[in-house]
């Protein structure tokens, strides 16, 4: 088993037969109208170690 203090692009695992289960959530809203659409987007981990983003900006129609 490796030292789980390595660098974070490896991977360390300390009890193999332990999993834990959890919710993802996602949404979000876009408005279509005109040439500029502004979006925004939440995602929400429930769980062990329970986060959520929230995320926003536009889209441009060519």
């Amino acid at each position: 088993m490796r030292d789980c203090r390595a660098p974070v692009a490896a991977m360390c695992f300390r009890d193999r037969n332990h999993t834990d289960t959890g919710l993802n959530l996602f949404g979000g809203y876009e408005s279509l109208k005109g040439k500029v659409h502004p979006f925004v987007e939440v995602r929400i981990i429930a769980g062990d170690g329970s986060r959520a983003q929230a995320a926003g900006g536009i889209n441009f129609t060519l």
